[in-house]
């Protein structure tokens, strides 16, 4: 919120909406801006809750980003300026996010595989996409192509970015619209992550995509390996411990697999 609140956009030009997705925490226990609109979504899921805020917005852009992130003070601002050098084309941007420890020195072992996997949101753009931990879109988009599809708990974002682009929009990167993305410090966070990634892949989506999913999740993670290891930004006793996460969510992953083709249900967190 503090963040936010430090915006070098002038406070006139947006407005901030929080939606409460059934949190355990109520919201008077934090200090809002007076300027700050908190909304509720009783549907389970992060898309409905964007949804929610769509819905209720009252912006040309909407600028998405987690509830964790920590925008640089000129993201707003730096975004607004991008559209107004291309507000005559159809475009979504994704703006950079960069996962940091706590501490460099002191990283868990699930922080070395944050930092050195991350959100690499450059590369999400070459396939087609980008996530909504730093996502600016046109409300006139989603009156397009329609809002996020909540039956998923994952993998909406990508989803409605490449509706988006099959109906003539374009997606690109944008270094200058950034924001901080706190590494994941217990193994527990990895592993729910994973779980819930699993159960977007194979709950939603077109039958030949799931089943491309349920193909590709038998398949050893060489390919992460290979990205972990060409990493320079850690010693080579982190990169195998990277590798060692890697086998071990891989593991997890086809778990969940396993468990979702016998009829269970997909994990919302």
């Amino acid at each position: 919120m503090e963040k936010i609140d430090r915006q070098s956009l002038d406070k006139n030009k947006f407005e901030l909406l929080v939606v409460d997705n059934s949190s355990d925490i109520t919201s008077n226990k934090f200090a809002w801006p007076v300027w700050a609109r908190l909304l509720t979504c009783s549907t389970p899921g992060s898309y409905a809750a964007r949804n929610t805020a769509i819905r209720s917005a009252r912006g040309k852009l909407l600028a998405f980003t987690d509830a964790d992130c920590l925008p640089d003070s000129d993201w707003l601002e730096n975004g607004l300026e991008y559209f107004s050098r291309h507000h005559d084309e159809k475009r979504i941007i994704a703006g950079a996010i960069k996962v940091l420890p706590q501490n460099f020195e002191h990283m868990t072992r699930s922080e070395v595989f944050d930092v050195v996997m991350g959100l690499p949101q450059e590369r999400y753009v070459k396939r087609g996409y980008g996530v909504t931990a730093n996502l600016i879109v046109p409300a006139s988009a989603f009156e397009e192509v329609g809002l996020f599809d909540e039956a998923r708990f994952s993998g909406g974002d990508a989803e409605f970015c490449r509706r988006a682009l099959s109906n003539g929009w374009k997606l690109e990167y944008c270094r200058l619209t950034s924001v901080v993305h706190p590494a994941r410090r217990e193994w527990k966070e990895l592993k729910t992550k994973q779980k819930r990634v699993k159960g977007g892949q194979l709950k939603s989506g077109p039958v030949s995509r799931r089943i491309m999913f349920v193909v590709v999740s038998f398949v050893p993670p060489f390919r992460q390996f290979y990205f972990a290891l060409k990493s320079s930004r850690l010693s080579f006793r982190h990169r195998v411990s990277v590798c060692v996460t890697w086998c071990r969510l891989w593991i997890v992953g086809l778990s969940e697999v396993l468990r979702l083709l016998c009829g269970g249900q997909p994990e919302r967190r």
